[in-house]
């Protein structure tokens, strides 16, 4: 088999490995001291509503959250716009009405937001608490809002 014809058979493969790592790396855990530090925004906030993306890409829609708890980089603005579902099925995360959750957020280019690190930038709460945390200190036991905003802090 000539050069030509194994760069044609080996390419879509090497692309398609290559789409999965940056997709996997984006999922992928990591620690809060780190995601502290590259998130721009971390809030408590509700989500007031979602619409289609009239921009498109990369996200097929964006979400308008007012800000319950300001924890870093509120930048005095009590509500500011997320875009969200990349229509992939993994790694995506997708914002619901009326959701209480705790975000980790970075600019996009044009202003409004993404959530960072995908799955470990988004959790929802429930009763006060942050059922899933991953820092929490009794796994498979909710953590308390307090304990993870003292966790977060903890890394400023």
């Amino acid at each position: 088999m000539n050069a030509a014809k194994v760069a044609n058979r080996l390419f879509p493969a090497v692309a398609l490995g290559l789409l999965a790592a940056a997709a996997f790396a984006k999922a992928a855990y990591i620690p809060l001291k780190e995601k502290v530090t590259a998130a721009e925004r971390i809030a408590r906030v509700q989500v007031v509503s979602t619409r289609a993306n009239e921009q498109g890409r990369p996200y097929r829609s964006v979400a308008t959250v007012r800000v319950l708890q300001p924890i870093k980089g509120s930048g005095g603005r009590r509500a500011f716009e997320i875009e969200f579902d990349n229509g992939l099925g993994c790694p995506n995360v997708l914002y619901s009405p009326g959701e209480d959750c705790l975000v980790f957020v970075t600019r996009t280019e044009n202003g409004r937001y993404q959530t960072f690190n995908t799955y470990f930038g988004k959790y929802l709460l429930r009763d006060g608490t942050v059922p899933g945390w991953t820092e929490a200190q009794h796994p498979g036991r909710p953590t308390p809002w307090t304990d993870v905003v003292a966790q977060i802090r903890k890394h400023f």
